[in-house]
């Protein structure tokens, strides 16, 4: 039997492409008389050039000589990303769960609720600046952050330390109020909290000073000046607990102790109410709202929110985990900053280092 050109020339098309022919039956069988008869057919699936579309987002196939190009899919069936392709790579699968806030003060706790798919957040916490006081600053807040495993649809409580108000040089009114620490929690869990500044203290130029600035250790800063004429400066608060007010009876009301995460402030301001009003109050604890302390009726200023301690003749200590203390009466004036506490991974912790009022960046 011999093959006709026309047969010879689909053959070599069909390997040129690739591709097979089939033959069912198609020439007549012998029948020992050199003639016969046959049926059957002759199916040939026929491609002459490549049916690749050099793009990976599809699976190309040729059928009866037409190329055909299917879509891939790239579906994961993950709802956390999401599915596309690219012509060179292939199925793409990018997390859907990237994101960023910011948080300012408020005078109030927030509430930050984990975005569903999330597992991790980044947080930037930092403390408030304390007040100022003529030709003297207030103390710089604490600036910490960290990585911190988190679960979908948890709620994180954050207070943001309100910056402290200024001294105006006057006797009674020299020092500035203690800045508030700025405080991010999960329930009872601490995550991270930044200490605020303590209040510089001015109006004496031999005796003006910065407020202290917010710590990266847990402890609070105590308040500066010495123990001269029995005037003591205010012990930091260690543990999470409040700064202490300094002891001066029958002086002008002072600037006092700032708020922890557990405890308040220690003591009111102790001066002679009888000439220089009522009492400042300490720097309220996280735990009991975060209210910054109540200047007096002279002194009039109160302390940033998020525990800052309120002043008069002397700087008021910042709020934080652990408060800072009041200034002495003597030597320098100014209040101490408030301690810190981070509990994440890849820490980066700076004492004193964020100016005007406390911020909470979270990003994830």
């Amino acid at each position: 039997m011999r093959l006709s050109v026309l047969a010879l020339g689909l053959v070599a098309a069909c390997a040129q492409a690739g591709s097979t022919s089939q033959n069912t039956g198609g020439a007549d069988a012998d029948n020992g008389n050199g003639s016969g008869s046959g049926s059957g057919s002759d199916t040939n699936h026929v491609c002459t050039t490549s049916c690749d579309d050099t793009n990976a987002c599809t699976t190309d196939t040729c059928d009866n000589g037409t190329c055909a190009h299917t879509l891939v899919s790239c579906d994961d069936a993950d709802a956390c990303t999401t599915d596309a392709c690219d012509a060179v790579m292939g199925c793409t699968h990018v997390n859907n769960n990237h994101g960023t806030m910011t948080f300012a003060p408020t005078g109030t706790i927030q509430t930050f609720a984990v975005p569903s798919c999330v597992t991790s957040l980044h947080i930037l916490a930092a403390g408030a600046q304390g007040g100022g006081a003529p030709s003297v600053v207030g103390g710089y807040g604490a600036t910490l952050e960290g990585d911190f495993a988190v679960v979908a649809a948890q709620n994180i409580s954050i207070l943001v330390g309100g910056i402290g108000a200024d001294g105006n040089g006057t006797t009674g009114q020299r020092g500035g109020t203690g800045g508030g620490g700025t405080f991010v929690v999960r329930d009872q869990t601490i995550l991270v909290i930044a200490g605020g500044g303590g209040g510089a203290s001015g109006g004496v130029p031999a005796n003006g000073a910065n407020g202290g600035p917010g710590q990266t250790v847990t402890n609070g800063q105590a308040g500066a000046g010495s123990t001269a004429n029995g005037a003591a400066p205010g012990a930091g608060g260690t543990n999470g607990n409040g700064g202490t007010t300094l002891y001066c009876s029958g002086c002008y009301q002072g600037g006092t102790g700032g708020g922890g995460y557990a405890t308040n402030g220690v003591n009111n301001s102790n001066g002679d109410t009888g000439s220089y009003g009522s009492v400042d109050t300490p720097g309220i604890a996280y735990v009991n709202g975060g209210a910054g302390g109540v200047g007096g009726s002279q002194s009039g200023r109160n302390g940033g929110y998020g525990g800052g301690g309120a002043a008069g003749f002397t700087g008021g200590g910042g709020g934080g985990y652990s408060g800072g203390g009041g200034g002495s009466y003597a030597g320098t004036y100014g209040g101490g900053g408030g301690g810190s506490i981070n509990n994440g991974t890849n820490q980066n912790n700076v004492s004193g280092n964020h100016v005007g009022a406390g911020t909470v960046k979270i990003t994830w």
